[in-house]
C-alpha cells in the first residue's frame, strides 16, 4: 500500500444500489461536493462483481454497497469480494438503510472497511458523501 496523493477527482467511485431514486439522490450529492471523478453506478452486486472482474480498475476504486439488494445482495457481494484475491484490497463501504446492530458487526467481520446507515434527509446525505470525499480522496491509503 501506498499513500494517495491524488485527489478524490480520481477516484474511481462505484455505487451499488437497486433503488433508482437512492442512485439519483447519491449522484446529486455527488455533484453537489464537486466530487467529479468517474463513477458508475450498478443495479445489483452482479453488475459490480461483473465489472469488476472484465474491467479491473486501473485507479483507486471505492465501492459504496447496499445490502438489500436483488439477484446478489450486498452480503453475497462483500463476500465475494473478500475471497478473490485481485478484488480484496479494494475499499468497501457499506451504505444501506439497515441500523441493526448485528448487520453492522456481520459487515466488518466479512471485511468492510466502514458502515452507513442511509441518511433520511438530504442535506445529511451531502454531509455523509463530503465526509467519504474527505477522507477516501485526501487521507486514505489505497493499493493500485
Amino acid at each position: 500500500m501506498h499513500r494517495n496523493n491524488k485527489t478524490s477527482n480520481q477516484i474511481c467511485l462505484l455505487i451499488t444500489d437497486d433503488d433508482l431514486d437512492d442512485q439519483l439522490l447519491m449522484q446529486n450529492a455527488i455533484e453537489e461536493n464537486d466530487w467529479c471523478g468517474n463513477h458508475q453506478y450498478f443495479n445489483d452486486g452482479e453488475e459490480l462483481l461483473q465489472f469488476l472482474k472484465n474491467k479491473k480498475p486501473n485507479q483507486p476504486t471505492l465501492i459504496l454497497l447496499d445490502l438489500n439488494m436483488p439477484r446478489k445482495n450486498g452480503w453475497e457481494t462483500l463476500t465475494e469480494i473478500q475471497n478473490d484475491e485481485l478484488l480484496k484490497h479494494i475499499p468497501v463501504l457499506i451504505f444501506t438503510t439497515s441500523n441493526i446492530q448485528a448487520d453492522i458487526e456481520k459487515a466488518y467481520q466479512i471485511g468492510s472497511n466502514t458502515y452507513f446507515t442511509k441518511p433520511d434527509l438530504y442535506s445529511d446525505l451531502v454531509d455523509t458523501i463530503r465526509s467519504i470525499k474527505d477522507y477516501w480522496g485526501s487521507n486514505a491509503c489505497f493499493a493500485i
